[in-house]
């Protein structure tokens, strides 16, 4: 199932699966004593349905047992029951397969990070992200900087860097390449912020514009933290 395509919303039919979803939320949104078991239990149950009779009718069942998930995860990261909330979406990746379930993962490292657990949650985005493309580096160097790990950051430059060459080898004018270039040297850009490193911020975001429009058409996205860090003058 891709996580990027558009849900259909779920139609809360009396009895359905959808209802009871629902109704499982409300009881989470109250703090009922209750809420928790009935909504593990629905995850259990919509997790025993066989994979084939969940990606049935445009994944229906599916995009259900991920809102379930989601509630419950959220729910705990509300009351500051981060890990729970990780392994709420860990245990229900196991339901899913290819980016959907790397993505369930991503998120639970998120939440992981919330809890302090640092050297974990960044280690499991290296590895997700060696399996992966330019994104997962992205990912890795994002966490690393929100947690202040810079060379952690440093090492998942250099990573994405490598499989930038690797990948497209003599095809680095290529459209693609060109957009993953950018992507990087964006990376660079604000990895040499965070450090205070000004000058080099500008000369690697400059290059991102060059190399793709998104950037060409946003320098504010680089302006903005730098005005954020007292550097507007630049």
């Amino acid at each position: 199932m891709n996580s990027d395509k558009p849900q259909l919303p779920l139609v809360q039919v009396k009895g359905s699966w959808e209802e009871r979803i629902a109704h499982t939320a409300r009881l989470l949104g109250q703090d009922d004593p209750a809420a928790l078991a009935q909504s593990q239990a629905l995850i259990d149950r919509l997790g025993r349905l066989p994979a084939q009779q969940r990606a049935a009718a445009d994944h229906r069942l599916d995009h259900a047992l991920m809102l379930a998930l989601q509630n419950q995860a959220r729910y705990h990261a509300a009351e500051e029951r981060y890990a729970d909330a990780a392994a709420t979406l860990r245990h229900g990746a196991r339901y899913f397969s290819g980016e959907t379930a790397k993505d369930m993962e991503t998120v639970a490292m998120s939440y992981l990070l919330c809890d302090g657990q640092t050297t974990t949650a960044l280690d499991t985005l290296a590895t997700l992200a060696a399996d992966g493309d330019i994104d997962g580096w992205a990912e890795l160097v994002s966490a690393a900087m929100r947690s202040g790990e810079f060379d952690y950051a440093h090492r998942g430059l250099e990573q994405a860097q490598r499989w930038v060459n690797q990948t497209y080898q003599a095809a680095l004018n290529a459209p693609a390449a060109k957009r993953d270039q950018a992507l990087l040297a964006n990376l660079r850009a604000r990895y040499a912020v965070s450090r205070g490193n000004i000058a080099e911020a500008v000369a690697w975001y400059e290059h991102a514009m060059t190399l793709d429009d998104f950037f060409g058409n946003n320098p504010s996205f680089l302006y903005r933290r730098l005005v954020n860090m007292g550097a507007d003058a630049e």
